[in-house]
């Protein structure tokens, strides 16, 4: 005993020699199990509280590997001397570290009911009236429940009364920060409809405690009650949700609270933000969305400092920033009819407001919610957002300028084609922002020309020179982050102008060669750029332009490699990828280089590192004196339980975990590509298949879903690649290398419709399943066999998709009505699910691969299914359904008809009803699709179609207008045409044909040109007299079907032979209308009536 006194005497001197001397002394004493009882003994009388607390925190350190060699009595004896020290001692700190011991104890107790006096004990202490002893009970509940909550949790109905009390304890904010943390612990518990009514108790005095903190500058206390919000946002079970108001309320009170720290206003954003995430729906239903709304919006014109400054934007915890993160959120997630019409009505109050602040937060606030709202910015672009925007771009204020820029650049992203319509007043006004005075300015309008030109085509060549010269200058410039935005905005603008891109190309590619040679870290970035735009202007141009200099730029790609830049992997991958695009077989010579890069980066070490989590930690650990000696060796939080530590432990800093995802981007390019080098190369590749498999299949179950999402696309390419590989006999099954590849492909994809959560690589796996299945039928017909033990889990995956059952739906649905029931969702919020627009993509792509089954297996065989289908089919085609579902419906009906044929006549008189309300229909997609849905069971359904002839037409007739969208004018055309080669008898094709013709030609949708023109042309081959006083408007369309190049070979030769047959006939009638033809035009007929195709065009 003596000795162990003079052990913590001489630990507790500030002579660092003396220390490790009094360590090594009691590492010794320490392997005798009786050192616990020592310890105890001066954790109950040593002569001062520093020895007492060291006694404490040693023991802690050393009870869980000394406990089980305690015997009964001594057991007893300690747990019953923590308890009176926790009760008793004067001393706060020693009462602290007693308490930090009776929690590991408790740890190895409890569980086998062997300190059944802790609890009573417990709930005695947090009702007494002592604050320490409060706090302190508080302090051990959250310590065990962290440890050992499953054994708790029969008593968590007893502690929900003691936590309520704790929480709204009006004499300490110590034993109310306590209780919070206790509160905290048992989020993670919450299993049973129990466990969660219990907690939705506790959720409005955890705001109390919030509030309170806030007003007493306790701010620390703030961020964990909304870290604690945050987290029962995103759980499954309904917790939060009815308090939505109160925590919504709480959340935008403490963001708009200028007094308090930035740190904690961006955490109560951060609510809002995740509460939009993960409910949604119920902000919704209880009308929370506008009063979101109305509070951030002004937010965005708050600055974070003195300054007015753009550097404001790019600070995480401005109130611009966090505003703009919150609104972007809740556009992304909330019903857009709740989103976009209030923002709307901000930024149209706003945009003349005197203050250049309010006029940025009126711009920025329709530029932020542009992705989410896109449907709704499209349908109101030209009246309302597009006059504010252009507003932004000549407002006297550079901040507003710069948020006008940003604005075009996500109307280029998210609007289209509907924002590039608008070129002519929008591109001048960006020229004009690429020479403002203000930097940022400038700077945003590089990305806002970048994203424009994207999407462009020819319309940018009027543009072009101008453009050119600026970006060139800017090119040449020493500024890298200006280089860089450049060289984005020349590889949009080259894009966009294709081969006519070509007479900048040499001037580009020599400006670029110093480029790719740089090896600073900082310019790493331009670097990487530079191959990517060399890549780009390959494909815009052609292989020819660029040839010469290729060879430099793929060493200077290579050579990056040694680098250790993911930046310069990550592009080059890219650029390789786009180099296959252009030389296609020729880069097969280059994939010995590439492909064991791309492998390479797959397989990258994610870099878990284990080191220290904070060098000053670490440092102040070796320091000396008695307070630094102690926050050493009490080492933490009170719920520490390690086990016994190794010699010095008690003196190191303490260890985290770091994650690394620098590589995430290059990972990403590198599975894309793989799949692009299989694409173009095809057969080539082959030395690499079976590889690659293994590759995508770990690339396909990688943590983050960019990665996921390529690798499930190249795996399709790969299918490709092993085809073309390993080919075999005609009418035989595909070879087994290649069946190998396309059964792994369909294991991943499989995979993701079942367990995936993004919906993007749901999509994708849809897609290229279908894609893959309609490939390997159009191969040979033999290939029907292998899709046999697949067709019935895919039509599960998709009726799952229908029926909102798949993983990936299931994980946003789960989140925001979870337990329903007394306080799941009602009526009006069910209504309001229903109303909501689903993710168009996944669903299109999952309804797309239904044609392809259907191929696969027969009509005969597809036909119950289809049956099985229909009623979850139609059940988009409500009219409370967005305008999207509907038409997804209907196109779905209409590519299974096409597979079907005439087993679709027993449904004619469920879907026509359908067709014809969508006919009807306010947007031109849906109505389009109606159109073609109808000419499709025209064309298969038979006789019993004839019937509906008179009011289909009826139906049809007003989609002939002038006024009418292209797209659907010629679907109806398709639709009347199938119509006619159907059952031309059951047409008054006296009233039919000039409506038909007079829409001719058709105008965007070529897939049409085969049932119109080719049925046009039957009934000239058949001297139909209802035909021949249409003939006069029907030479000119001929005429225009001749020179299109862009129409099948097949079609342009049949109306070439038509018009032969009429000359034939009627040589006097058809003299004077050949010969009225435009000389262009006249020569394309002419050739297509000798039965030879015109030239290609340009």
């Amino acid at each position: 005993m003596d000795q162990l006194a003079a052990v913590l005497q001489q630990l507790l001197l500030a002579d660092n020699e003396s220390r490790k001397a009094a360590e090594a002394a009691f590492k010794q004493q320490s392997k005798d199990p009786a050192v616990l009882l020592a310890l105890l003994h001066f954790l109950k009388a040593g002569p001062a509280p520093d020895v007492r607390q060291l006694a404490a925190v040693l023991m802690r350190k050393k009870v869980a590997g000394l406990w089980a060699q305690q015997s009964a009595e001594a057991k007893a004896s300690i747990k019953s001397a923590l308890l009176e020290s926790i009760a008793l001692e004067p001393s706060p700190v020693v009462r602290r570290a007693s308490a930090d011991v009776a929690s590991v104890i408790a740890k190895h107790s409890v569980p086998n009911g062997e300190w059944p006096e802790l609890l009573p004990f417990l709930l005695q202490c947090s009702q007494g009236q002592q604050e320490d002893h409060r706090e302190l009970a508080f302090i051990l509940f959250a310590a065990l429940v962290e440890t050992i909550g499953d054994v708790l949790r029969p008593h968590f109905p007893a502690l929900h009364g003691i936590f309520v009390a704790g929480l709204r304890d009006q004499a300490s904010a110590r034993v109310r920060v306590a209780a919070l943390k206790a509160v905290a612990a048992l989020v993670e518990y919450l299993d049973s409809e129990q466990d969660v009514a219990l907690m939705r108790d506790l959720v409005a005095p955890m705001l109390d405690v919030g509030r309170f903190s806030a007003g007493s500058g306790d701010e620390a206390t703030v961020v964990r009650v909304c870290e604690i919000v945050t987290e029962l946002s995103e759980h499954p079970a309904p917790v939060i949700a009815p308090s939505l108001p109160a925590v919504v309320q709480f959340a935008l009170e403490l963001a708009s609270n200028t007094h308090l720290e930035p740190a904690t206003r961006f955490q109560a954003a951060q609510v809002v933000a995740w509460c939009a995430a993960w409910k949604a729906k119920w902000l919704a239903k209880q009308k929370l969305i506008p009063v979101i709304l109305a509070a951030m919006a002004p937010l965005l014109a708050e600055p974070c400092g003195a300054t007015d400054s753009e550097q404001d934007e790019e600070y995480e915890l401005s109130p611009m920033r966090f505003a703009a993160q919150a609104i972007d959120a809740v556009a992304m997630e909330a019903p857009r009819k709740h989103v976009f019409p209030p923002v709307l009505a901000f930024a149209r109050a706003h945009i003349t407001d005197p203050s250049h602040h309010m006029r940025y937060a009126a711009v920025m606030a329709m530029a932020v919610i542009t992705e989410g709202c896109c449907e709704a910015v499209r349908g109101r672009l030209e009246s309302d957002v597009l006059p504010l925007v252009v507003a932004g771009l000549g407002d006297a204020h550079p901040k507003v300028r710069g948020a006008a820029c940003f604005a075009v650049g996500q109307l280029a992203e998210f609007v289209q084609p509907e924002a590039s319509e608008h070129y002519k007043t929008i591109l001048p006004a960006v020229f004009a922002a690429l020479n403002d005075a203000d930097p940022v300015v400038r700077e945003k309008a590089y990305y806002a020309l970048a994203a424009f030109c994207e999407h462009m085509g020819d319309e940018i060549l009027e543009f072009l020179d101008p453009l050119m010269r600026q970006l060139m200058d800017a090119l040449r410039s020493p500024d890298r982050n200006l280089q860089e935005m450049c060289i984005s905005a020349i590889g949009s603008a080259a894009a966009a102008a294709g081969p006519k891109f070509a007479p900048y190309t040499d001037a580009v590619l020599a400006a670029l060669i110093p480029l790719v040679s740089l090896t600073a870290e900082a310019d790493v970035d331009v670097r990487a750029r530079s191959y990517e735009l060399v890549g780009i202007i390959g494909i815009a141009v052609g292989r020819q332009a660029v040839q010469a200099v290729l060879p430099g730029f793929m060493d200077a790609a290579l050579k990056g490699f040694q680098l250790d830049q993911s930046a310069l992997r990550e592009y080059a991958h890219s650029f390789f990828s786009d180099v296959a695009k252009f030389l296609e077989a020729d880069f097969a010579p280059f994939l010995p280089h590439v492909v064991p890069l791309a492998f390479s980066s797959c397989r990258l070490d994610d870099g878990i590192v284990v080191g220290p989590h904070d060098a000053d930690e670490a440092a102040d650990a070796e320091g000396g004196g008695r307070q630094q000696l102690a926050a050493a060796l009490a080492g933490g939080e009170i719920s520490s339980d390690s086990e016994d530590e190794e010699e010095g432990a008690t003196l190191r800093g303490l260890r985290g975990i770091s994650v690394r995802t620098a590589v995430l981007d290059e990972k990403a390019a590198a599975a894309q590509a793989i799949g692009a080098y299989a694409q173009y190369t095809k057969a080539a590749f082959g030395a690499y298949v079976q590889e690659a498999v293994s590759v995508l299949k770990d690339a396909a179950d990688y943590a983050h879903e960019d990665v996921r999402l390529q690798a499930t696309l190249s795996l399709q390419h790969l299918v490709t690649a092993a085809l073309q590989a390993f080919p075999s006999a005609p009418g035989q099954p595909i070879s087994a290398e290649a069946k190998h590849v396309f059964d792994a492909a369909m294991e991943v994809w499989m995979g993701a419709m079942r367990d995936e959560e993004e919906r993007a690589v749901v999509g994708q796996a849809f897609t290229c399943a279908a894609d893959t299945i309609k490939a390997l039928l159009a191969a040979d017909a033999a290939n029907h066999a292998l899709m046999t033990p697949y067709a019935e889990p895919l039509v599960a995956a998709v009726r799952a998709a229908l029926r909102d059952e798949l993983a990936c739906q299931r994980a946003a649905s789960d989140a925001e009505a979870g337990g329903e029931g007394a306080a799941g969702l009602t009526e009006a919020a069910e209504e309001e699910e229903e109303e909501e627009e689903h993710d168009e993509d996944l669903m299109d792509a999952a309804v797309d691969l239904l044609p392809a089954v259907a191929r696969a297996v027969g009509a005969a065989a597809f036909a119950p299914v289809f049956h099985s289908l229909l009623p979850d089919i139609l059940t988009f085609t409500k009219a409370s359904r967005p305008p999207n579902d509907r038409s997804m419906a209907v196109g779905c009906i209409a590519d299974v008809a096409g597979e079907m044929g005439e087993a679709m006549a027993p449904y004619v008189d469920t879907l026509l009803p359908v067709l014809a309300s969508e006919l009807r229909g306010g947007d031109p997609p849906n109505r389009r699709n109606a159109a073609f849905a109808t000419g499709k069971l025209a064309e298969v359904a038979g006789a019993g179609m004839h019937r509906h002839y008179a009011d289909l037409l009826v139906a049809l007739h007003p989609l002939f207008s002038a006024e009418e969208d292209d797209d659907v004018r010629d679907n109806a055309a398709g639709a009347v045409a199938r119509m006619i080669a159907a059952g031309s008898a059951a047409m008054p094709l006296d009233q039919v044909l000039p409506v038909l013709v007079a829409a001719l030609p058709l105008k965007s949708d070529l897939e049409e040109a085969k049932p119109v023109y080719g049925c046009l042309v039957a009934l000239v081959a058949a001297s139909h007299p209802q035909i021949l006083p249409v003939v006069p408007q029907l030479v000119p369309i001929f005429a225009e079907v001749a020179v299109n190049d862009k129409i099948p070979p097949e079609v342009r030769l049949s109306v070439g032979q038509a018009c032969s047959q009429l000359a034939q006939a009627f040589a006097d009638q058809m003299q004077p209308l050949l010969a009225a033809l435009p000389s262009d035009r006249a020569t394309a007929l002419s050739l297509c009536m000798a039965g030879t195709l015109p030239p290609a065009s340009g």
